[in-house]
């Protein structure tokens, strides 16, 4: 039996021996927009998922007001809470629970519905694993289209979406592009005219989607396995199924790397629109898109009609200037 662990978290520090001293951040200028930490984001998410699903759909327009560090910064953020349209927060894309849901739901179908199992397991090490036989082998626990398991121990709701994302990625580089063999379809090292670039930009997006810091992983006082972690997150199974994880939740961060998302659009044009089609479907219930107003069209007998009278008022005004 084969498979991918997701290590979500880092590999556990050494003991007894402390890191690197935390710098306090720089003051930066009030011009700058607004970017939350974690425990902000979290809160934010939280408040945002607790509202109305009309409001929810209300965020995925697009709305050109930032907020920005300053003074104004509290009552932006406190009219955001009750309008999400009014503004947008930088690095939080905030999507409607139905929304990812449907997309989860839709994908488990097309990688060919492997089995699920999320609960308490406990795991150390890991967050999630999807596991599989090669060659389409199958067994009473473990079926041919694989097994997602993920560890719902100690994630929210957020967390275990990504998770299961990231799992279902893997199904996808399996299941769909190497036929229920093995996973490591997608060869980073090789894609693209510029295969350096587009690697480059899929690392960026699988440090934001599930954050690494490869300084503090090489320190040796620090880790003893941060190598082994860091060379596992950048082999071609791994970063396409953070890539994929991207995908589903926030295709925000992926758009920004553009060499890879051209050629996976291209190359999986009905998966592509078929989710467009979902994030359709699901929008139009709650938001209503702006009716185009039709110019009217002047007509020739209009414009004749215009220019008779203006003839008509000339011949008058002649006529007028006869009588002095």
């Amino acid at each position: 039996m084969e498979g991918y662990d997701t290590p979500c978290r880092l590999p556990k520090p050494k003991k007894g021996k402390k890191g690197k001293k935390v710098e306090k951040p720089k003051k930066e200028p009030k011009t700058k927009d607004y970017v939350p930490d974690e425990k902000e984001m979290k809160k934010l998410r939280k408040h945002f998922h607790k509202m109305p699903v009309d409001a929810q759909h209300k965020d995925l327009l697009k709305s050109k007001r930032v907020i920005k560090q300053g003074k104004k910064q509290k009552k932006q953020i406190e009219e955001w809470k009750k309008n999400p349209k009014a503004y947008d927060i930088r690095g939080i894309d905030t999507q409607p629970k139905e929304l990812i849901d449907k997309r989860l739901e839709f994908v488990h179908k097309h990688v060919g519905a492997p089995k699920v199992q999320k609960r308490k397991f406990r795991w150390k090490t890991k967050d999630g694993v999807f596991e599989y036989y090669p060659k389409g082998i199958q067994t009473s626990k473990i079926p041919s289209q694989g097994r997602i398991r993920v560890d719902i121990s100690y994630q929210d709701k957020n967390d275990v979406d990504r998770i299961y994302a990231h799992e279902l990625g893997h199904a996808y580089d399996r299941n769909i592009k190497n036929k229920k063999d093995r996973s490591g379809f997608y060869d980073f090292h090789k894609l693209g005219r510029n295969p350096k670039k587009l690697r480059n930009e899929v690392i960026k997006i699988t440090k934001k989607i599930n954050p690494y810091d490869e300084e503090q992983l090489l320190n040796p006082l620090l880790y003893r396995d941060g190598e082994e972690h860091i060379k596992y997150r950048k082999s071609n199974k791994e970063m396409f199924a953070d890539w994929h994880s991207a995908f589903i939740m926030d295709k925000n961060i992926v758009k920004k790397g553009k060499s890879f998302y051209n050629i996976f659009k291209n190359q999986e044009k009905e998966y592509v629109k078929a989710l467009k089609d979902i994030d359709k479907e699901v929008t139009s219930k709650y938001v209503k898109a702006p009716k185009k107003k039709k110019k009217k069209l002047k007509t020739t007998k209009n414009k004749s009609k215009n220019t008779n009278k203006n003839t008509n008022k000339k011949k008058k005004s002649n006529d007028l200037l006869g009588w002095f």
